[in-house]
């Protein structure tokens, strides 16, 4: 029962996960097309909870916030 148990949360926990990370793809996305749209392109958005970064962008085109435990890092380049 415990093995079964472990095994149900684990398959719970992928699942979930899988599903995380394709809000946070999806969130992204948006951001970036709204921003193209809204101030030229070319903007660059990554959202999540644990990333490193290391870009190059224009001046004064770079914004970077928690908004609750996730991180947004919007930039532009190019």
């Amino acid at each position: 029962m415990l093995i079964c148990r472990r095994r149900c949360n684990r398959t719970r926990w992928s699942v979930l996960l899988r599903h995380w990370k394709s809000i946070e793809k999806d969130i992204a996305a948006h951001i970036k097309k709204e921003f193209d749209k809204k101030y030229s392109p070319t903007w660059h958005c990554i959202v999540g909870r644990n990333f490193g970064s290391y870009v190059t962008h224009e001046t004064k085109h770079f914004i970077y916030f928690y908004l609750g435990q996730v991180a947004i890092l919007l930039f532009k380049s190019g």
